[in-house]
């Protein structure tokens, strides 16, 4: 029942590292479908300019990537210094400290990547409504001067 407790105690971190290996994943999927949208709405292909706009919800998606990115390393970090815990029998207080100060950071950069996640999607859906509203304005001139 112990080993289990420890193989228990070292599994979890690692189940977090992979979960925020997924999140950092689907947050540079984000960042491609937002440059994607930028340079489609402003009718230019982003290989062939030189200069490259960003819109926040570009640096939202990028904010919460590099979060995920730490968080996944710091998790891997604690599994390995737990690993490295079970494996010597004489635990000091700076270890302790230690593993618990990456815990925190840990749980900080995951707030820190859902906070900008969920910010950049809002973004994104009002520029993209904007953005809508700017193309329905345009028709509706078009329209009218057709007249």
């Amino acid at each position: 029942l112990m080993r289990m407790g420890h193989c228990l105690t070292i599994t979890l971190p690692v189940i977090g590292g992979v979960f925020a290996l997924y999140l950092l994943k689907t947050d540079w999927e984000r960042v491609s479908e937002e440059r994607e949208s930028l340079h489609s709405a402003t009718g230019r292909s982003h290989t062939t300019t030189k200069t490259t706009r960003v819109s926040p919800s570009i640096l939202l998606f990028v904010g919460a990537w590099m979060a995920d990115l730490v968080d996944a390393v710091l998790h891997f970090w604690i599994a390995v210094a737990l690993l490295r815990r079970v494996s010597i029998s004489n635990v000091n207080a700076r270890f302790t400290l230690t593993v618990v100060v990456a815990e925190e950071w840990s749980l900080a950069c995951a707030i820190v990547s859902s906070v900008c996640a969920v910010l950049g999607e809002i973004v994104s859906f009002r520029l993209r409504k904007r953005q809508m509203r700017n193309d329905e304005l345009q028709q509706m001139s078009t329209v009218n001067t057709a007249f």
